[in-house]
């Protein structure tokens, strides 16, 4: 499933692409790129949430406990020394940075800080090696185009979207019978007397049971939001990929919502 910065689609937006935080894209390259790097695990808000140090409760941008290590990026709006940086400040910005940093000086009390500056980062990521691993780590292409239904189901049947999809799905007409013994769609649903055969019915009664609906989990020939029983499509655990729909003889009607990590194949909408 997509953690840390994935970008999710709506129906309601024709599926403009959004990226799911605004900030710390940028940090959390540098931070992916360390623990690549240097085999460690660092802990920050994109997998987990971010380490809080000492008794000030100071997060930080990432923490690795093997090495008690802290890692702090500085953004560009944070007194950046890169030149033309907050030109309308600069008397500001020159004060800040001869000031030793306090929030660094108490971190230090607590471990190896290393702190590296946006402006540093952004010339660093264009060495080779940073910049393929970047390119595989991160294979979202940011579109900034709308997508149609009809874009965004051939790329759910092509493999090409690793996330999860919100959707209507439904068992075409001419496969009831075929599967009229295991559907094959599960959903969870709420399910009364009425809802249940004859023989169940009887049983219902006689032991005074299911006098209020109960939410199941049920094998059916539909899921779809009406029910409240909306059909979310999840990646297969060995390819990563979403499970293709010819494979499960089933369609999907309407798509809501996507949200996703992999590069979606298709051209702007003009």
């Amino acid at each position: 499933m997509p953690t840390g910065c994935y970008i999710y689609r709506t129906a309601e937006s024709n599926f403009k692409p959004k990226q799911s935080r605004k900030y710390g894209k940028t940090s959390l390259e540098w931070l992916e790129w360390l623990s690549h790097s240097q085999n460690i695990c660092i802990k920050h808000q994109f997998n987990g949430k971010e380490q809080r140090i000492g008794h000030r409760h100071l997060p930080v941008d990432g923490w690795c406990a093997e090495t008690k290590t802290i890692y702090k990026f500085t953004g560009v709006f944070h007194g950046c020394p890169c030149q033309g940086a907050h030109q309308h400040r600069q008397r500001e910005v020159d004060g800040d940075l001869c000031r030793p940093p306090k929030d660094t000086t108490y971190l230090k009390h607590y471990g190896e800080v290393i702190e590296m500056w946006e402006c540093q980062w952004l010339n660093m990521r264009t060495s080779p090696d940073i910049k393929h691993f970047l390119d595989s780590k991160f294979p979202n292409c940011n579109p900034k185009w709308e997508m149609t239904q009809q874009q965004v189901l051939k790329n759910i049947v092509d493999g090409n979207l690793f996330g999860i999809v919100e959707c209507d799905i439904s068992v075409p007409d001419h496969l009831r019978t075929y599967f009229a013994e295991m559907q094959p769609i599960f959903k969870n649903a709420n399910i009364s007397r009425d809802d249940i055969g004859e023989f169940m019915y009887s049983y219902a009664i006689k032991h005074d049971i299911l006098k209020q609906p109960r939410r199941s989990l049920i094998g059916s020939f539909t899921g779809n939001s009406t029910s409240n029983s909306t059909f979310k499509m999840v990646p297969e655990t060995r390819t990563g990929r979403l499970s293709r729909l010819p494979n499960y003889r089933v369609r999907s009607q309407s798509v809501f919502r996507i949200f996703c990590r992999h590069r979606l194949g298709c051209t702007p909408r003009r």
